[in-house]
This record gives structure tokens, sequence and C-alpha cells, in this order.
């Protein structure tokens, strides 16, 4: 995502693109932080419900950030006018395995269209680099 912003950003002209920036760092570096503790903990069969969920906030607000920049300048870009619509759907699809994966292991069939969504993402770029 924050590759999305950075290129997003380095697109448009409109400011105020550095708070984007700084929001959208910061937010990496807290979701950063928050996967180093060991009460995540990465190597058990059944890792930390909780801190799973406390992780993916910073994500979660860092793919709201994006969005809304790109939702800001859909017009701004030929051809990235969606890209809003995708990073909403890729959460959508997403946030279900994050709540419940480990009540429901099916839901990680959730991943499939969230991957998809990214394919758009990278189909829409592809024109305008194209």
């Amino acid at each position: 995502y924050l590759l999305l912003l950075e290129t997003g950003v380095r697109l448009t002209t409109t400011p105020p693109q550095n708070l984007y920036l700084a929001i959208g760092y910061a937010l990496a570096a807290i979701r950063i932080a928050l996967s180093l503790f060991p009460q995540n903990r990465w190597l058990d069969n059944k890792p930390a419900v909780r801190w799973g969920i406390w992780r993916n906030v910073p994500f979660l607000l860092l793919g709201l950030v994006v969005a809304v920049f790109y939702f800001r300048h859909a017009a701004t870009v030929m051809h990235l006018q969606w890209v809003w619509l995708t990073i909403t759907l890729s959460f959508a699809f997403y946030l279900p395995v994050v709540l419940w994966v480990h009540k429901e292991r099916r839901l990680g069939m959730l991943m499939l269209p969230k991957s998809c969504a990214y394919l758009w993402i990278l189909y829409m770029f592809e024109r305008v680099f194209a």
C-alpha cells in the first residue's frame, strides 16, 4: 500500500500529499513494530488471534488512507479512477479472514478474490504506464 501511495502522490500534483505520506509511513512502521512482538506467537499451531487483530488495525488504516487518497484523486489520473474501489474490496475480503478464520478455516478462500482485486490494480497501473 505504501507503493500505491507513493506512486499516486508522484502522479498527482494536488496537495497535501506529504500528509498522506507521513500518515502512511507512520502506520506501516506501527504495523511492523506490532508484528515483531513475541506475543504474536508466529511459530505456534494456534497464533494469538487478538494480536492478529491488533497488528492489522494499522494495516486497515493504511488501506483507508490510500483508498481515500485515490478516491479524492479519482479524476486526476486516467485509468486509476477505480483504485479506491479495489482497495475497499480487498479489505472487504480480508477482514473476515483476519477476524474469523480461526473459527472457520474455509474463510481463507476469501484471499482469492482479494488477490483478484490486486490483479485489477496492476491492470489499471499497466494501462497508465503502457
